[in-house]
């Protein structure tokens, strides 16, 4: 049976070091693949739901700008009545 030197013993540990270390980094570096397509798709996400957002947005705009042109011609209507009607011409 062989007696290995402390040398050897030596090299032996640092080779295992150098193993462990290198299976580290690539855990860490499968690890930050996930994390960086899971930014990509929850950025995607997000100009997906910025769009929308967009789109209500000019939605709504119109529809107040709808709402506030129908409010003042029914305004209009009502005072056009209101000055028109027999009831204000009767007193």
């Amino acid at each position: 049976m062989a007696v290995q030197s402390l040398d050897d013993t030596k090299v032996d540990n640092e080779q295992q070091e150098i193993v462990l270390i290198k299976q580290e980094v690539t855990q860490w570096e499968t690890n930050y693949s996930f994390l960086l397509e899971d930014k990509e798709a929850t950025q995607a996400e997000l100009e997906i739901t910025q769009e929308k957002l967009v789109a209500l947005q000019a939605d709504y705009d119109k529809c107040q700008n709808k709402f506030h042109t129908l409010n003042k011609n029914n305004t209009v209507k009502v005072i056009h009545i209101v000055l028109n009607s027999p009831l204000r011409h009767s007193r």
